[in-house]
């Protein structure tokens, strides 16, 4: 889930779980480059607790990917009305998958690599922002649906980022952790 509110006031958290209503690509995204930042951190022993649950997670990822290569701005509601393929969020992914050592990103770079107006070539197909709760005029419930009505953007320097990373690692330079921890 996009977030969770452990004393479920948010009118956006279940009143039973405090989850979110629904499963946001760059969350699960921001997951899964967390998760293999650490466990390159860590090495192999130290993240063993955490294998089994991020395998588990890598498959689920694996089993949502569409037919393209990508991933959906909710990612486990393919038949919702207005989704689609979110380009930020897949390059997360496919980073994580690659660093991972299970996917490739060749079908990121050909999917939402797009000319722009001026001939230049953009990522296109980003999500503008995503939140939850108060924000402006109006309440991010975090519905599936709320997560389509926020704007696309191109080129944002914050969502191009894990394109670089996967680009990195496709080169066979090593991306390091954005945090790197000390290692005892």
């Amino acid at each position: 889930m996009h977030a969770n509110d452990e004393a479920r006031e948010q009118s956006w958290a279940d009143p039973v779980t405090g989850r979110s209503g629904a499963h946001w690509t760059r969350a699960l995204g921001w997951l899964a480059m967390c998760l293999v930042d650490v466990a390159e951190l860590l090495g192999p022993k130290r993240f063993a607790p955490l294998s089994a649950q991020t395998n588990a997670l890598f498959e689920r990822i694996l089993e949502l990917r569409r037919p393209g290569g990508l991933w959906l701005q909710v990612i486990d509601q393919p038949d919702l009305a207005g989704n689609f393929v979110e380009s930020s969020g897949s390059a997360m992914l496919a980073y994580a998958l690659r660093t991972a050592q299970s996917l490739g990103m060749v079908a990121v770079l050909r999917q939402v690599m797009k000319p722009g107006p001026e001939g230049h070539l953009e990522m296109a197909d980003l999500c503008g922002v995503a939140g939850l709760g108060p924000y402006q005029s109006r309440y991010r419930d975090g519905s599936p649906g709320y997560y389509l009505t926020e704007p696309r953007v191109s080129n944002d320097a914050k969502r191009v980022g894990p394109l670089m990373m996967c680009r990195a690692v496709m080169s066979g330079r090593r991306v390091p952790a954005a945090h790197p921890l000390p290692v005892s």
